[in-house]
């Protein structure tokens, strides 16, 4: 288990670098505390409290999330961030992603503000190499000026470090315990990917992610801090791309599922939100246990198919069609409840006119409205 109380410890530590016990740190691992190491689990051997927090940082990469490269330097004046050291542009230290310019630069330690001066209202560059560029380096030049000359300064303003997995910039331990759940959900269970045994494992464990809003929707993709042209429904284009736009709000969408309702002789389906749809039959005390599944199943794998067929539009080129995802939704949920629930007695062609036909209840036989 990955403890989140030496996680936050590599956020105070560039934070708060002014402080002693910073400094003491500073002392010992050098200006970056070790956190900057290429790998930091082989780095400083030996059992000591810093060089565990040290370590965390491969442990949380080898998750899957990209810990160890996502704290930066949001720049203002320029004046408080090292140039070719620090992380403040890209997703790279410049150091490292032109190394050949690194090694000519006289100054390692320059800052931003040595380097560029925005004062005039365009950048202008203030180089310091140890002999004329040429060769390969004159393009990896080239190649640096294109990536900051359009960097904006806030003179007056101090640089700050921000984090790029949180939408405010801080590091939450919250939200970093969220994304290491995440992670780990395709290979640890939980309780609410087994309430359907109608559905297969992928389906419940995609409506835990719908509830818990973590679907690579584009708002999330750009929390996350990951460049994208447009974070405009790919549906639509109306609205931001949210979790209840995608699978509820976007007209297409909508249209789709009062398709489903339709299909379903529902007369009052609510469409208001995700929830509610998802929980429609706790409001039915007296449907039987079967019956829950069957109509569960059939809402599961609707919102499934509505993210399946977004994928295809967005990755595939393909042209969104409501009826050719209905008759998908029909197809895959008479297979999975007939295959799985065997007291279900499901007829194809009835399944295809009245599904509700074979939800019983003590109050209500005909329908699910």
């Amino acid at each position: 288990m990955l403890a989140l109380c030496n996680i936050k410890w590599w956020w105070r530590f560039k934070t708060d670098q002014n402080s002693l016990w910073a400094k003491v740190i500073t002392s010992i691992y050098g200006s970056g505390g070790g956190l900057d190491c290429a790998n930091h689990d082989r780095t400083y051997s030996g059992a000591t409290t810093w060089r565990n927090i040290i370590k965390v940082g491969a442990a949380i990469d080898a998750q899957g999330i990209e810990f160890s490269s996502s704290f930066f330097k949001s720049i203002g004046s320029g004046n408080d961030t090292l140039f070719w050291e620090e992380m403040w542009v890209g997703n790279s230290k410049l150091k490292d992603s032109f190394g050949r310019l690194y090694a000519l630069e006289t100054d390692k330690q320059a800052t931003v503000q040595d380097r560029i001066n925005g004062s005039s209202g365009s950048n202008v560059f203030n180089w310091k190499w140890a002999r004329p560029i040429r060769g390969r380096a004159h393009n990896d030049l080239d190649l640096l000026v294109g990536l900051i000359e359009s960097i904006t300064f806030v003179y007056g303003e101090v640089d700050k470090w921000k984090w790029r997995l949180d939408q405010d910039g801080v590091y939450k331990s919250k939200t970093m315990a969220l994304l290491i759940d995440d992670k780990r959900l395709g290979t640890h269970s939980s309780s609410e990917t087994l309430l359907n045994k109608a559905v297969p494992q992928k389906i419940g464990i995609f409506v835990w992610r719908v509830k818990q809003k973590r679907i690579p929707v584009r708002v999330e993709l750009d929390k996350r801090g990951i460049d994208l042209d447009s974070i405009l429904c790919p549906l639509c284009s109306n609205n931001t791309e949210t979790v209840d736009h995608t699978l509820l709000e976007c007209t297409k969408v909508k249209e789709l599922w009062l398709l489903f309702f339709k299909w379903w002789n529902s007369s009052n389906a609510n469409l208001s939100s995700l929830e509610q749809i998802f929980d429609y039959t706790s409001a039915h005390p007296g449907i039987t246990k079967v019956s829950k599944q069957i109509w569960q199943s059939a809402k599961w794998a609707c919102s499934y198919f509505i993210w399946r067929a977004r994928n295809e539009v967005v990755f595939k080129n393909k042209v969104w069609n409501g009826d050719s995802i209905l008759t998908n939704i029909q197809t895959a949920s008479f297979a999975w409840i007939s295959k799985r629930l065997k007291k279900s007695n499901l007829d194809w062609s009835q399944w295809l006119i009245n599904p509700s036909s074979f939800i019983s209840s003590n109050h209500n036989r005909s329908g699910v409205g």
